[in-house]
């Protein structure tokens, strides 16, 4: 599967998902919670789906490279 491929499915997993973040009284109180603590505006899941689909490929390789400092990784194994 191309990396291209494998975008596409996260930003279609992430719009879908976007219903399980009201399914109950809890969740919606959660929801709106969040979304004043992190300042988002009340419309901010109007209008998910808009900027989900505006990010695109390039723009999620530049924030990597940004944040994710591939040569600063520790990798830890656990298990019995």
């Amino acid at each position: 599967m191309c990396i291209r491929d494998r975008f596409f499915i996260v930003k279609q997993y992430m719009i879908n998902s976007q219903p399980r973040y009201m399914e109950t009284n809890g969740d919606l109180v959660a929801s709106i919670e969040y979304m004043e603590y992190m300042n988002l505006g009340l419309d901010h899941y109007d209008n998910a789906i808009e900027r989900i689909n505006k990010v695109t490929k390039e723009d999620l390789q530049r924030v990597a490279k940004k944040y994710f400092h591939t040569d600063k990784f520790v990798w830890v194994t656990v298990g019995p």
